[in-house]
């Protein structure tokens, strides 16, 4: 039995700029844990260099 080929095409009626919003929103929701511990850990290097200047 011969396999079938399937083909999909999406048709994307927003703007370049609108796409990459919505799925840096998806991707970040995706991956929350790691966003949050990422953006936490900014934040207290970046208190660390503010109270300790070199």
């Amino acid at each position: 039995m011969d396999k079938i080929k399937l083909n999909y095409t999406f048709n994307n009626p927003n703007s370049v700029e609108d796409t990459a919003e919505q799925l840096l929103k998806l991707f970040i929701e995706a991956n929350k844990q790691k966003v949050d511990e990422i953006i936490k850990n900014a934040v207290d290097d970046g208190e660390k260099t503010a109270s300790h200047p070199v």
